[in-house]
């Protein structure tokens, strides 16, 4: 099991694209990518990631790295991932809201 949060949140992206992750270490893992993502996220398709940069022939990962951006990049692209927010630049008083929301999404 991998502990590290990068590493288990990159783990579960590498396996909904086919791939395996395996525990190289406390803070690296190996991973075993399917061609076309390997290729889409510029990596070979057998690589060690490592939340610590002093780890030889390991990739350097952070929650700001490419690699994550590279997985979010494909991640829309298959319908994973959403962001949405709400603007309401008036004043919205508390009663009625459920159903002002419901109507604005709704219609």
């Amino acid at each position: 099991m991998i502990s590290d949060t990068i590493l288990s949140t990159i783990a579960e992206l590498v396996s909904l694209y086919d791939g395996i992750a395996e525990p190289a270490g406390e803070q690296a893992m190996t991973v075993l990518l399917a061609p076309n993502i390997a290729k889409a996220l510029n990596l070979p398709e057998e690589v060690t990631l490592a939340t610590r940069a002093d780890i030889p022939d390991s990739y350097f990962v952070t929650y700001n790295s490419e690699l994550l951006e590279h997985f979010s990049r494909l991640l829309q692209d298959r319908g994973i991932v959403t962001a949405w927010s709400i603007e309401f630049s008036g004043h919205l008083k508390k009663t009625g809201f459920e159903q002002l929301l419901s109507k604005s999404l709704l219609n």
